[in-house]
């Protein structure tokens, strides 16, 4: 590259950088950068916890099943001495469970 053609490339350089395109103030660079980097350390903070709900209700929603399961014929017995239908109970549980995940998920 000659002289005139390194004079020609410096100029388009620097009517590039004048443009509607210049880059945004050092300091709201440096403050977006900040602020990720915390997001982040905050993310990976809390990922252990988000961890453990989430088995925690893994293991809840297993061990009632099995639970469930196993004691039917019970739990049947005990629903019908006290009046109350199976699916009516079976519907609260739901729904019980419903609200339980979504306060879990609204985190």
């Amino acid at each position: 590259m000659n002289e005139p053609e390194a004079v020609a490339w410096m100029g388009r350089v620097v009517e590039l950088s004048r443009s509607d395109g210049s880059l945004p103030d050092p300091v709201l660079i440096w403050w977006k950068a900040r602020l990720l980097e915390r997001r982040d350390a905050q993310a990976r903070a809390v990922r252990p916890a988000v961890i453990a709900q989430w088995l925690s209700l893994a293991v809840a929603v297993v061990a009632t099943t099995i639970l469930c399961a196993t004691g039917w014929d019970g739990i049947r017995g005990m629903l019908a001495s006290a009046g109350l239908a199976p699916w009516a109970v079976a519907g609260g549980v739901v729904g019980f469970m419903a609200l339980a995940l979504r306060s879990l998920l609204a985190e």
